[in-house]
């Protein structure tokens, strides 16, 4: 079995671990990057003018776009309008009148994020990948984690040896499990998602919809050309009924955002089961957990990723800190600062969407009332509304 040597094991080659791998190599560690798939180098070096997907979207705050574009990802991104600005957001229910708008100008920002490509993020953090030589990846599966001799062995037979490794490998994370860390379901786990690219006669006006049904959440998400957006239908799973076809969705649609004037679905429709997890702790014996792997929320916020890659940031700037002092520093302490800097916020960010989640849908007379009120008390309190822009757009630095 051949043995490789490394800084930091990334396991996991998603958005999350690609971005993690390239700001570890930028400061000269050594990383080594395992994943199941790799692409093959031509394809790594390569960024297809135009994302395969349009659909398959990410809503991204301030804290994940400084962290792309310190890798120098963010540019390319708006160069091939794969990242589009949203400057409103406007959620209401169907069952029930009641309407909550929030706007940029609210707290004085030019706008409330950007709907990026999720594989054109990919694609260019491959290639940003690719300049840093300090970087080794591995196609193979993990096996084994030794935290004693600090050892990840493969089913390739490789062996790779560094203090800490790093689970950015999803909602069913190895990693994870290998260190029985306990990952606490949430309102919403088990739901099914249907994404799918909008066309519509009406511009979106840079404007992001939800609007909360008794079947789930339909929400819209301006794309660069003002006549699309992406559709994520969270279909709660108490009211799936195994009709996931194009029929089922532009009814749905229909009845949600009759503003847009006529609509049509581009394609395919995808559908997958909706992942709802907190990891009870994101670290155990030399094992951290990033991305998914520590939380994966419902998609009806759209906050995932940005929770994400905050956790990204704030684990690389504890690493490097360490690199950079020229310390030995035990990795439990580097760990134990990295949960605490983002876990509070991460179950925060889970409660509150939790509560919408519980309280929006009008299923129910009394859920409707208090839908309703919901949304009203909630419009009407421009503090409120700052508060929940400020959260979404600016993480953990709100106020700052």
């Amino acid at each position: 079995m051949s043995t490789r040597q490394g800084d930091v094991i990334i396991l996991g080659a998603g958005i999350c671990g690609l971005a993690l791998a390239c700001l570890c190599a930028k400061e000269g560690m050594q990383v080594v990057l395992v994943d199941q798939v790799i692409p093959e180098k031509k394809a790594r070096e390569n960024v297809p003018p135009k994302a395969k997907n349009k659909a398959w979207v990410s809503a991204m705050g301030r804290p994940a776009q400084s962290l792309l574009a310190s890798i120098g990802v963010w540019e390319g991104l708006q160069q091939s309008k794969q990242a589009s600005a949203y400057t409103h957001m406007n959620v209401h229910g169907f069952s029930y009148p009641g309407l909550l708008e929030l706007d940029a100008s609210m707290v004085k920002a030019q706008d409330l994020g950007h709907i990026v490509n999720n594989g054109a993020t990919k694609a260019l953090l491959w290639q940003a990948l690719g300049q840093h030589k300090n970087i080794q990846i591995i196609e193979a599966v993990a096996s084994s984690w030794d935290a004693d001799e600090q050892i990840l062995k493969t089913t390739c037979d490789k062996a790779i040896c560094a203090s800490l490794l790093v689970g950015c490998d999803g909602v069913k994370s190895w990693a994870r499990q290998q260190t029985n860390i306990i990952a606490d379901p949430g309102d919403g786990d088990g739901d099914i998602a249907l994404v799918g690219l909008i066309n519509h006669t009406k511009s979106h006006y840079q404007t992001a919809r939800q609007c909360f049904m008794p079947s789930g959440v339909i929400a819209l998400l301006p794309l660069w050309d003002s006549t699309e957006s992406a559709m994520v239908y969270s279909i709660k799973k108490d009211q799936d009924r195994g009709d996931h076809s194009v029929n089922f969705a532009l009814e749905g649609l229909q009845k949600a955002f009759p503003d847009l004037g006529s609509l049509d679905i581009d394609g395919e429709l995808i559908s997958h089961p909706i992942v709802v997890q907190h990891a009870k702790q994101y670290h155990s014996r030399g094992v951290v957990l990033v991305g998914d792997a520590a939380m994966s929320l419902h998609p009806l916020a759209g906050l995932g990723l940005n929770c994400g890659l905050q956790g990204v940031a704030v684990l690389a700037n504890e690493l490097i800190k360490a690199q950079r002092n020229g310390t030995s520093e035990n990795i439990k302490f580097i760990n134990q600062r990295y949960q605490k800097a983002i876990r509070g916020y991460n179950a925060l960010t889970q409660q509150i969407i939790t509560l919408c989640y519980k309280t929006l849908d009008g299923g129910t007379t009394p859920m409707r009332w208090f839908g309703q009120s919901a949304l009203w008390g909630a419009n009407s309190l421009t503090i409120m509304k700052r508060k929940m822009i400020e959260h979404a757009l600016y993480g953990m630095k709100q106020g700052q």
